[in-house]
């Protein structure tokens, strides 16, 4: 007995250690992305960000902070909006409100921003150490850990101003909760995913097509579950969105409206920006064949590109692989994973627009099941 107690506390004692260490790893890692962003030591670490969609959302965070909410002070499309300043019909407010609540308790500055990235992207590689334990065991949960910790797009993303990150992690405990409350059907598993992907919904509107998979799955496991908690879930998660449907409704006469939405009728969105009138669903229609489907095909070849990119092509093997031991934990995130890429490829317009930040938000629970099959 004393033999089996002194093994178990040196594997505990190993397992926190290597934690540790993985949390180190990821952390230096970190550090070294955000410092080799462009600009950040040149424009000084308060400087507000001058490249890709920062400045967006550093714009929409800090008018929140003034009092102004979620707007901005300039126009992308010039059927989009008839006045300045205009609710932001790009980006749900999550992520903007939480920028102008750090401003308000820290102050305005790009650094603090940063931090707040890089404590969400830490706090994702621990939840995966964390959950990929308990889900399996210790190997499993240290594999996932270490290898999201040194995933080149996850350390990228962790020094952004960006939403990525925080969907990410939003995502993840929304699917593992979804997981537990399925295989456990207690009431605060399924209170706890609707809350999450009520959340994550607010962050990204790619949490309606999470939604569709979610209503799926539930149809697929009626006979196991508890249709009462399930429906406790749907009712939390609207609660949650619904205040941004009526704000959405008030300005654009559309519940969460986005600019996104016109653009899977146009092979390039950037064309509409000077035009009366947005892409509509008739002239799509009206196109030839082929206008309709080499856009789909395109985006067919970018994901091909995209996820060998964003996995590296041995782990992403290793995902797929994860089917020779199929749980429900790996069913759930397969198929969601899976119908998700489907859904983007037709409903997406623009292909050359696909990247690896569209399917971040699986990495996590997607690394883990690479991890059980390696």
């Amino acid at each position: 007995i004393n033999y089996l107690l002194a093994k178990n506390y040196m594997r505990s004692k190993t397992f926190s250690l290597l934690f540790i260490l993985i949390i180190f790893l990821a952390l230096v890692l970190r550090i070294y992305s955000i410092d080799s962003i462009p600009g950040f030591n040149h424009n000084g670490l308060h400087a507000e960000p001058l490249q890709g969609d920062e400045p967006t959302f550093y714009e929409l965070g800090k008018h929140v902070f003034l009092g102004d909410g979620p707007v901005e002070f300039f126009i992308w499309n010039l059927w989009s909006h008839e006045k300045v300043p205009h609710l932001n019909s790009f980006y749900p407010p999550f992520y903007p409100y939480t920028i102008g609540s750090l401003f308000y308790l820290f102050g305005e500055s790009s650094f603090i921003l940063r931090v707040f990235s890089l404590v969400i992207s830490l706090l994702t590689v621990f939840l995966v150490g964390i959950f990929g334990s308990k889900i399996y065991d210790k190997k499993v949960g240290l594999f996932a850990m270490f290898l999201i910790a040194i995933n080149p797009t996850h350390v990228f993303n962790s020094g952004l101003i960006m939403k990525e990150t925080i969907f990410t992690l939003l995502v993840f405990i929304f699917l593992t909760f979804f997981y537990f409350a399925i295989k456990t059907n207690r009431l605060i598993f399924w209170l706890l995913s609707g809350i999450f992907l009520g959340i994550s919904t607010i962050t990204n509107y790619f949490g309606f097509v999470l939604l569709a998979i979610t209503i799926i799955i539930l149809f697929w496991e009626r006979r196991k579950i508890k249709i009462k908690s399930a429906i406790f879930s749907l009712i939390l998660f609207f609660i949650i969105i619904f205040p941004v449907g009526i704000q959405t409704y008030k300005e654009f006469g559309t519940p969460f409206h986005s600019d996104l939405t016109y653009y899977k009728y146009t092979e390039d969105y950037r064309r509409s920006y000077y035009e009366q009138d947005h892409p509509t669903l008739s002239s799509f229609l009206k196109s030839s064949f082929s206008e309709k489907v080499s856009p789909r095909l395109f985006g067919f070849g970018r994901i091909l590109v995209t996820l060998p990119r964003l996995f590296t092509p041995i782990i992403l093997l290793f995902v797929f692989l994860s089917v020779l031991f199929l749980d429900r934990f790996i069913l759930i995130n397969l198929i969601s994973f899976i119908l998700f890429v489907i859904v983007l490829i037709f409903a997406t317009g623009p292909s050359y627009l696909i990247g690896e930040k569209y399917f971040i938000l699986f990495l996590p629970s997607m690394l883990i099941l690479a991890s059980v099959s390696f």
